[in-house]
């Protein structure tokens, strides 16, 4: 005949152990985080919100973010490399104008001229290049000078793109 044996529940104190121990860990962590937040700078923290929406799939909030980096007043390596970045590889054309525009505010930088000068070689949007070409004939860059009269001569430029070019030559030279 089945005898029924009734289950005891023993305590196992190792998995008291163990939660306490993981809700300690989880705890510390979420305290220490808001620690080391409440210690940047507000500096710190402008830097890195801009450079979280640089990366943003958003076209409209990578501009956001192009526009709060104008607004900084120290020059910032990272800030300028990020916008470089955008100038170079966005794949949303006013955002890479955006970043030019905001690239001329550390237009005394020569890590940004020559972004600029290589922009002006390889980006194939007329409105990036009217742009890049406005800031390095207000900048008085006179490395552009070529690259300017190579985009005179090539027939693929479009007309308006050459007018530019002609009437900002003229101050650079």
């Amino acid at each position: 005949q089945p005898k029924v044996v009734k289950l005891q529940s023993k305590t196992d104190w190792k998995t008291y152990l163990r939660v306490a121990a993981s809700v300690l860990i989880v705890l510390s962590a979420f305290l220490l985080g808001k620690y080391q937040s409440n210690n940047l700078s507000p500096n710190e923290k402008n830097t890195a919100q801009v450079l979280a929406l640089l990366e943003d799939n958003s076209a409209s909030k990578r501009i956001l973010a192009v526009t709060n980096a104008e607004k900084f007043t120290k020059k910032d390596t990272k800030i300028i490399e990020a916008l470089i970045n955008r100038l170079f590889f966005d794949k949303n054309t006013n955002v890479r104008v955006a970043a030019a525009e905001a690239l001329f505010k550390f237009s005394s930088e020569i890590l940004v001229r020559d972004a600029l000068i290589k922009s002006l070689e390889t980006d194939k949007s007329t409105s990036v290049q009217i742009e890049v070409i406005g800031i390095l004939s207000k900048i008085q860059e006179k490395r552009a000078i070529k690259p300017m009269e190579k985009m005179l001569e090539n027939e693929e430029t479009p007309q308006y793109v050459k007018q530019q070019i002609k009437l900002n030559l003229s101050t650079l030279l």
